[in-house]
């Protein structure tokens, strides 16, 4: 069936608020359509880009399932994005314009970005032999250089060990807070450049706003959901670390839309709490 008052891929994301949407491009026809007796799936053009859902019909009330066996998705790019959406609007400024042409998926409604995060891993689950990546963002963060990162990240790739790239980082001896020892990398926020001196490199660590996956990365880890709202879903490289594989830093120009700090005195007690169970956890 027709989606009626539908114009692009994105209007239908925001439509279903707090499923899980694919989106290949700001096509302009999407259509529902029947997948060889399974589930029905959203069909942007040529390429199917939704997961099944269960749901009367009324593309309001859509509830969005991970994919059962069987089910196959074609994959217009080598690296496809997820978001944690908290702004639909902040999703629409920074992160679809740089996203054109490629798979990219956001989650809205979540307490936790943790859960919104293994929510997406989880939908990517079978579909990672068919990837190169998958780029976690926030929706605040804007790529500067789409087609630089890409390379970037997929060259780190190239190495097998390496399974987790971001753009900054550092260690973990003084828990959750990597900045205070030997970090890399740089990112423009809206109150400062950021900007370490050194671009490349291993860290314990990965600052969150852009957290990239490889295929077995996809498929071997998930976010700690014990971590209280956004906070401390970063401690996902000493998972990394501790299965004998390698997290690094790539020099990506993105330009963080925010300022530097908590945004409020109860965000801060939240990543103290986060911080107080990072160390307990890793024995720091």
């Amino acid at each position: 069936m027709e989606l009626e008052g539908k114009t692009s891929a994105f209007d239908y994301a925001t439509h279903l608020q707090d499923g899980v949407a694919f989106i290949g491009d700001l096509a302009e026809r999407i259509q529902v359509v029947e997948a060889d007796g399974r589930p029905p799936l959203v069909q942007v053009n040529d390429h199917r880009l939704i997961i099944p859902y269960q749901g009367s019909g009324d593309t309001s009330m859509v509830d969005v399932h991970p994919p059962p066996p069987g089910v196959y998705y074609a994959f217009m790019s080598r690296l496809a994005y997820g978001v944690c959406v908290g702004s639909w609007d902040k999703f629409n400024r920074n992160v679809v314009p740089r996203a054109v042409d490629r798979e990219l998926m956001g989650v809205s409604g979540m307490d936790s970005i943790a859960v919104a995060y293994n929510k997406i891993l989880r939908s990517c689950h079978r579909l990672s032999f068919e990837m190169d990546g998958l780029i976690l963002q926030h929706d605040d963060l804007e790529i500067l250089d789409p087609p630089k990162a890409e390379a970037a990240i997929l060259e780190a790739f190239d190495d097998e060990d390496v399974v987790l790239v971001g753009v900054a980082g550092g260690d973990a001896r003084t828990g959750l807070a990597w900045w205070n020892i030997d970090p890399i990398g740089h990112q423009l926020t809206d109150s400062m450049n950021i900007d370490f001196g050194r671009r490349t490199g291993d860290v314990a660590l990965l600052e969150g706003s852009l957290l990239a996956f490889s295929p077995w990365a996809i498929r071997h880890l998930r976010f700690d959901e014990e971590y209280p709202g956004f906070h401390g879903y970063d401690e996902i490289a000493m998972q990394a670390q501790a299965k004998g594989k390698r997290v690094v830093v790539v020099d990506v120009d993105t330009h963080h839309h925010s300022m530097v700090g908590f945004d409020s005195l109860d965000s801060h007690a939240e990543w103290h709490r986060a911080d107080e169970r990072f160390r307990k956890k890793w024995g720091l």
